[in-house]
């Protein structure tokens, strides 16, 4: 069995460590013309990195994970992680889409579930609202509690998160818990804001 958690955690560390050496080098560029090449040499490395987590996710995006169950494991390694590195939001939007296709196990919409909690609690980012689309395929009664507890947090941003997740669970669900709450969130996010 592949430990995607460890390739996803050691690629996410060297392209971080790559791209702080570019800014690094990058300070000091104009100074002789050692920095310059530093500088080059840095930027270079950064472009041509590549690592396993590369070709896995090219194999997702090629062939897709509803036949290969190495590669949707890897996906579902690949939203627990949540990892921040250049362009991990890009990849987690591409791998997003495949998950909408897929039917989900108890565990998998679980990852999912926590992913949004994770990003309620934390950070948005640009892929939030797309995350949030996966609400009605892992909607559950529990999971409607835990955002809708979240919306009454006195931190603003954690509140405006959940607020805004709680629009993408269906309306059946939505009233039954509670027409303040429908109140509060109805429409209020509907312009673009995250």
């Amino acid at each position: 069995m592949t430990n995607f958690a460890s390739i996803i955690s050691r690629h996410a560390e060297r392209k971080n460590n790559l791209r702080v050496k570019v800014h690094e080098t990058w300070l000091l560029r104009d100074k002789t013309p050692q920095n310059r090449t530093k500088w080059i040499k840095a930027a270079q490395e950064f472009r041509e990195f590549t690592s396993e987590l590369d070709d896995l996710v090219a194999d997702c995006l090629k062939y897709g994970v509803e036949h290969d169950g190495n590669l949707r494991e890897f996906v579902f390694a690949y939203i627990d992680c949540d990892p921040y590195f250049y362009r991990s939001g890009y990849i987690l939007e591409k791998l997003i889409q495949k998950v909408k296709k897929l039917s989900l196990t108890h565990a998998e919409k679980k990852s999912i579930q926590c992913l949004l909690i994770r990003r309620i609690e934390t950070r948005a980012l640009r892929n939030f609202r797309k995350i949030c689309r996966l609400i009605p395929k892992v909607e559950t009664e529990g999971f409607y509690r835990e955002v809708c507890n979240r919306s009454k947090s006195r931190n603003s941003d954690v509140k405006r998160r959940a607020e805004f997740a709680i629009e993408y669970f269906s309306n059946d669900r939505r009233k039954r818990g509670g027409e303040g709450i429908m109140k509060q969130t109805n429409g209020l996010f509907h312009r673009g804001a995250t």
